[in-house]
C-alpha cells in the first residue's frame, strides 16, 4: 500500500517510534529514524541488537507492530512487493538461486527489472567474477564468493536505498576495500546507504553518521554530531542542524 510517490516523499526512509516483534519478543521498539538521499548511516551494535530486524522491516520483509513507518512512500504496516523490488538488501542470506550458475543469477536480475545486459559485464568486472566462476553453480561457491555475487546483483540493480547487513563478512581484504568503494560511490550518486556491523566500520568512519543500536534502540553516539535524540535516546533525525 503506497502512501505517496517516491518523488513526493520528504524522506526516503521515515520511521516514527516503530516497534517490531519477532516471535512475540520486542526486537525493536520506540525507534525513530529519518534518512535522505545521499545519507550514509554506519550502525554498530552487538549480535541480537536488532540490526537485521530493522533492515528487514525497511526492506518490506518484516511488518512493524507499532508506530509509523514509510520507505519510498510505502507504508511498512502493509509490506508491498513494489517496495521490495526497489531496495538493495545484503544480509546473511544470499537470496541467490543455488541450483543456477552465477551468470544465470545475474541475468535473471537484469531481465526481471528490464535492465541492460551490459550491466552484468560491468558488475562482474568490478567484483572480480571471472569466466570460470561465472559458469559455476552457486551451490558450489564459498561464502566469500557468494557475497561477491550478491554485491554484483546490487550493483546491477542500483536501487535508491542500500541496506548492507555485515557486508564485509566472509570477504578478504581486497573484497572489503571493494565494498567500501562501492558504498562511497553510491553515496556520491545520492543513494541512501545503511551499513550494519558488530565489529566496527573501519575506513568508512568519518564518511557518514555513526549510530549505535543496543536492545532494539539507538543510543547517543559521540561520533555523531548531527543526530538528534529524544530524552530516552531512541530518536535519530538526519535533518537536525546542530547550529540552529
Amino acid at each position: 500500500m503506497s502512501l505517496a510517490s517516491e518523488t513526493e516523499a520528504a524522506y526516503l526512509i521515515e520511521l516514527d517510534h516503530i516497534g517490531i516483534q519477532v516471535g512475540g519478543f520486542p526486537a525493536v521498539y520506540g525507534l525513530t529514524l529519518r534518512v535522505e538521499p545521499g545519507d550514509l548511516l554506519l550502525i554498530s551494535g552487538p549480535n541480537g541488537a536488532g540490526k537485521t530486524t530493522l533492515f528487514r522491516a525497511i526492506a518490506g520483509l518484516a511488518r512493524i507492530n507499532s508506530g509509523r513507518g514509510s520507505v519510498l512512500g510505502f507504508d511498512l504496516y502493509y509490506p508491498d512487493r513494489g517496495l521490495r523490488s526497489r531496495i538493495g538488501l545484503i544480509s546473511h542470506t544470499s537470496y541467490l538461486y543455488e541450483d543456477l550458475s552465477v551468470d544465470q543469477n545475474l541475468k535473471i536480475t537484469t531481465k526481471s527489472l528490464g535492465l541492460s545486459p551490459q550491466r552484468v559485464d560491468s558488475a562482474k568486472e568490478l567484483l572480480g567474477l571471472d569466466r570460470r566462476l561465472c559458469q559455476t553453480s552457486v551451490s558450489q561457491l564459498s561464502a566469500g564468493q557468494k557475497k561477491r555475487v550478491t554485491l554484483a546483483n546490487l550493483v546491477i540493480k542500483n536501487p535508491p536505498i542500500w541496506l548492507l547487513d555485515e557486508p564485509h563478512a566472509s570477504l578478504d581484504s581486497n573484497g572489503r576495500s571493494v565494498v567500501d568503494m562501492l558504498i562511497l560511490e553510491a553515496k556520491k550518486r545520492g543513494t541512501a546507504v545503511l551499513v550494519s556491523s558488530h565489529e566496527g566500520h573501519g575506513p568508512l568512519l568519518g564518511s557518514g553518521r555513526s549510530l549505535t543500536l543496543v536492545g532494539g534502540r539507538f543510543l547517543p553516539s559521540p561520533r555523531d554530531d548531527k543526530a538528534a535524540f529524544d530524552k530516552e535516546g531512541s530518536s535519530i533525525d538526519s535533518t537536525w542542524d546542530p547550529s540552529a
